[in-house]
């Protein structure tokens, strides 16, 4: 962990990008249509070298962007090799879509057995594209071939809507052919903008009890964690 504020930091979020390849409807960067900014390679660099390597080494770093995918920042895999350097474990979360093999065998490589990366994906070939507008499923597979061939932790999330509730058991069995370990569901109120894609109501997550859990999991982690962004 770091010292920040005479604080204990064992958690740090980056936002490096407001870049991604999709157009999700209830994404904020699909509702917001922000500037396209990046977070410079020599800005991070310059942010955690200010801190002793003894208490990077136990700091956890994520890559779970609120208006991009962390994946399109042009020189991500610069930034993953530098903090890598640090002894930082990794957090990401990408939807996977649209990048070559190259990129994702030299990102793997980077990875060790302590990091984690999470695909949100909702759905199958034929649904995943419903709500990830502009995905790419046969992209994306090229990253699930490899998967196997790596010891990071791989974690499948998926949240549910109408088109996909009733392929929960193909989506996990698909990620375990895959190499994933875990498989997470996630409940959800993104159907604002299509009623059509409301799932049944065991798998609504109502937004008061969402903004209950945000704002529980904000007071528990005030301290402990800090935010980056570009």
């Amino acid at each position: 962990m770091i010292k920040f504020l005479g604080a204990d930091i064992k958690r740090v979020h980056l936002e490096v990008t407001s870049v991604c390849a999709l157009s999700c409807p209830s994404c904020q960067r699909t509702i917001e249509n922000p500037p396209v900014k990046s977070l410079s390679l020599e800005k991070i660099k310059e942010v955690f070298l200010e801190f002793p390597s003894e208490q990077l080494k136990k700091l956890l770093v994520t890559f779970s962007g609120t208006y991009g995918d962390a994946i399109y920042h042009p020189n991500f895999l610069e930034i993953c090799e530098f903090l890598k350097s640090k002894n930082i474990t990794l957090e990401i979360e990408t939807n996977g879509s649209r990048k070559p093999q190259e990129f994702w065998n030299k990102l793997f490589s980077i990875l060790g057995a302590e990091d984690t990366l999470t695909f949100s994906i909702d759905g199958l070939k034929n649904t995943n594209h419903l709500y990830r507008i502009n995905s790419n499923w046969e992209s994306l597979e090229t990253p699930l071939d490899l998967l196997k061939n790596y010891k990071f932790k791989k974690n499948l999330k998926t949240i549910i809507f109408s088109f996909n509730e009733n392929q929960l058991d193909d989506i996990k069995k698909m990620g375990k052919d895959k190499g994933f370990d875990t498989f997470e569901i996630i409940k959800s109120s993104r159907f604002d903008n299509n009623q059509s894609y409301r799932p049944s109501e065991k798998y609504v997550a109502l937004r008061s009890e969402e903004k209950s859990k945000i704002r529980k999991y904000l007071r528990r982690r005030n301290r402990l964690k800090i935010f980056l962004n570009h």
